[in-house]
């Protein structure tokens, strides 16, 4: 997610802080209202948009554009575009928005401080990758080395903890890590020389071997996974616990799942609809035949095992403080 930077983080939990009080009372239990067997639900869906919108939301933006779709799966979608993540990552606290996108640690960390806050379900694997003009991204050139990265994003997290785990270096201790607003402001920092890599995800990979030609990728999603040759999970939906029930939850990831599916297969409608929404031409065809993203749309119960792995992980390499409790899983 472009522009999720430090600041953004800080206002988002200094927000999370003074609502918990607020909504602590509502919780009640662990799923929002459910709808009787035959009725529609209504899901109130916001999604991050940071100049042209991202290509890891757009399968949530066409689903929203799709009412057949929805109908067929008993939902109603209403969409709400958000250009500050700190005013989405609040409204979700507040149950202003029933669902949104995040990354696992994200999710995590609020509800590892009692937000009423879970994972409905897994949307894709990361795209992370790591780009460098030449250098090779192993354990004896990583040490020493300047790394520039979007710090408060849960992808950096992921990236932080297989460092860790599989090159055995610690940020701050064997390499720099210089922040950037976005891992496309990452990429230019690398290419023009101020840093050795930069750690750059989603459309923005294409877009910066387009703009510098020099600039390459040394280390994929899988190679930076927590587990050695398997990329991570990179993309969930979150929810509100008040306002989405565990049941509506799976309508909503299984529309996701069909609709995705029809984006993998027909990668042109995609980027027709990516180029009318500003995209630059040609990107979005190939994000999907590429393989850049690889879309796995499961609900949380399904995800859940892998889910657990990950969270140890980021645990181990002390990315985050402990394990999210249960309620993270519906």
């Amino acid at each position: 997610m472009n522009r999720n930077n430090k600041i953004a983080k800080r206002f988002a939990l200094a927000a999370l802080a003074t609502t918990l009080a607020l909504t602590a009372s509502a919780c009640g239990g662990s799923s929002g209202p459910e709808t009787a067997e035959g009725e529609t639900a209504n899901i109130h869906l916001g999604y991050y948009v940071g100049g042209a919108p991202s290509l890891t939301s757009q399968g949530l933006v066409m689903l929203g554009e799709d009412s057949a779709m929805q109908e067929a799966h008993g939902i109603k979608l209403q969409m709400e575009e958000y250009s500050n993540l700190s005013t989405m990552y609040t409204d979700i606290v507040r149950g202003r928005i029933d669902v949104s996108t995040a990354g696992p640690s994200t999710v995590a960390s609020s509800a590892s401080q009692g937000a009423p806050v879970a994972i409905v379900g897994k949307i894709a694997n990361a795209t992370n990758s790591a780009m460098s003009t030449g250098k090779p991204w192993d354990a004896d050139n990583v040490r020493g080395s300047r790394i520039v990265t979007q710090t408060s994003s849960s992808s950096w997290k992921s990236v932080e903890a297989s460092i860790a785990n599989n090159l055995g270096l610690q940020s701050g201790q064997d390499y720099e890590v210089i922040n950037s607003d976005s891992t496309a402001a990452a990429a230019v920092q690398a290419a023009t020389g101020k840093a050795d890599y930069a750690i750059v995800r989603a459309e923005q990979i294409l877009l910066a071997e387009q703009q510098f030609p020099t600039l390459k990728v040394v280390a994929d999603a899988s190679e930076l996974g927590i587990v050695p040759g398997k990329a991570d999970i990179g993309y969930v939906l979150e929810s509100n616990t008040n306002g989405l029930s565990s049941a509506n939850g799976e309508k909503l990831t299984a529309a996701l799942a069909e609709k995705t599916a029809w984006m993998e297969a027909n990668p042109d409608a995609v980027e027709d609809f990516a180029v009318a929404r500003g995209q630059k031409p040609g990107i979005a065809r190939e994000f999907l035949v590429s393989g850049t993203i690889s879309y796995d749309v499961q609900p949380v119960s399904e995800a859940r095992g892998e889910l657990e792995k990950e969270f140890e992980a980021l645990e181990k390499a002390g990315i985050i403080e402990q394990m999210p409790p249960d309620s993270i899983y519906g």
